[in-house]
């Protein structure tokens, strides 16, 4: 096996729940970044009531994704 398939199979894999309000969007955006890095795996990002409806929390997230040219490869959800 050889050392990058190694790396791969040790990344963390991270669901990532949350209220996407500027707080959250900052932390989303850190982890995207080391998303696209290698560094972690996000499978999903689902949406709840918080500091922001989650109406709006669906709209930052797909604004965030899409700005990261992730929309197509992170699912996100919102949960009821």
């Amino acid at each position: 096996m050889d050392n990058n398939k190694k790396a791969q199979e040790n990344i963390p894999q991270v669901i990532i729940d949350t209220d996407p309000g500027i707080a959250d969007a900052m932390a989303i955006m850190m982890a995207l970044d080391a998303h696209t890095k290698g560094q972690i795996e996000i499978l999903a990002i689902t949406l709840v009531y918080g500091n922001a409806e989650v109406k709006y929390s669906q709209v930052n997230i797909l604004r965030i994704l899409e700005t990261f040219h992730l929309i197509d490869e992170v699912p996100s959800c919102r949960r009821l």
